[in-house]
């Protein structure tokens, strides 16, 4: 548990305490192993914890009281509040911050509720380092997932609707432990058209893309590939091409800048630098990932690039989109989590780097 961590910080902000309920800083304090869940399409989680200086409180409903305590946090020497499960719990989360004084919470219901004060940042800049255990497992999910969709590859044909595909994808990665937040499967014009889009009925021709996002344990990864029937036209290769070398510069910038927003300005310039034209409000290429689903995007938040963090892009040019994962490592090198040996790939070289970049498949 990180409950070092989470006193230092609500020290740091002359607090007494701490009251959690997002699933997401909850996975992230039990390093993955508490599934606070019971809806899975829920942020919020079926309990709320408060840690305090000298003990920590858990408020449930009196219904999963005793799974709670038998099942879940077996070894724990922790106090529990029940409310009843038809009952609104603010009320008595109202109390606690008057009982206690001054609580940091992530709930935005509390923010300007006597006694409360919403968590910064600061916390979630702290939340961006993983451990070592967290790290091979965000490992994991990122190389599975890429593996699955190269043993899916032979499976793709014309003919067969996008929906079709993700159905059997999204199974697939379920019978091998991963929960999948999202499947995008386009092809063909619609790939022109949507740099983002859910998978429709319609059927695949030449043209095939296929996006995920997949997590195990609260982590995530998120990743891209294209697939083409036939031979692959010049013009696809040229944009790809494109989109590979933007993407390279991304990784690139993000190994040589101090903050996530020095990193956003760099890549509008190196637009500019490979001839392209994009607007910079238009520039969206995701952020930093790992409990949180890209909780800092590469904007203009004055967020530092730390070691231990990992950052999902995407950035597209005209049909192609180049996304993956990566890791910035203790050695201040980078580690691509979502690519694997099996992929087709091109080298694209930033100054002294080489970058590898996923390629079209053919089939």
């Amino acid at each position: 548990m990180r409950l070092n961590t989470v006193r230092k910080y609500y020290q740091s902000r002359n607090a007494n305490g701490a009251l959690f309920g997002k699933v997401s800083n909850i996975y992230w304090l039990f390093e993955g192993n508490i599934d606070p869940r019971m809806d899975l399409f829920s942020d919020r989680g079926s309990f709320f914890i408060l840690i305090l200086s000298d003990r920590v409180l858990i408020i449930c409903p009196t219904t999963i009281y005793r799974r709670l305590k038998e099942e879940v946090f077996t070894g724990f020497d922790f106090e529990y509040l029940e409310y009843p499960w038809y009952g609104d719990p603010l009320p008595l989360l109202e109390k606690l911050g008057h009982k206690f004084g001054t609580i940091v919470t992530d709930l935005p219901e509390l923010r300007g509720v006597k006694g409360y004060i919403g968590v910064d940042d600061s916390f979630y800049s702290e939340k961006m380092v993983l451990s070592e255990r967290e790290l091979t497992r965000l490992r994991a999910v990122g190389k599975l997932s890429e593996s699955m969709l190269y043993e899916f590859s032979p499976e793709l044909s014309p003919g067969l609707t996008e929906i079709e595909i993700e159905k059997v994808l999204r199974a697939l990665l379920n019978e091998m432990g991963l929960e999948v937040p999202f499947i995008g499967v386009c092809s063909d014009e619609r790939i022109t058209s949507y740099s983002q889009s859910h998978s429709t009925e319609k059927r695949v021709k030449r043209y095939l893309r296929i996006s995920l996002t997949t997590q195990k344990q609260g982590l995530r990864v998120s990743l891209t590939r294209f697939f083409y029937f036939g031979t692959i036209p010049s013009e696809l290769i040229t944009v790809h091409e494109k989109a590979c070398a933007l993407y390279a510069h991304l990784a690139f910038d993000t190994l040589n800048s101090e903050t996530m927003e020095e990193v956003y300005n760099k890549i509008h310039r190196a637009y500019s630098v490979l001839g392209l034209k994009r607007e910079k409000q238009e520039l969206y290429v995701g952020g930093h990932t790992g409990y949180v689903d890209r909780s800092f995007l590469v904007y203009t938040r004055n967020v530092k690039i730390r070691p231990c963090t990992a950052y999902a892009y995407g950035i597209d040019y005209e049909s192609a989109r180049s996304e993956d994962t990566f890791l910035i490592k203790n050695d201040g090198n980078a580690e691509f989590l979502t690519l694997g040996e099996d992929f087709p790939k091109i080298v694209v070289k930033v100054e002294n780097l080489k970058v590898f970049r996923p390629w079209i498949m053919e089939l």
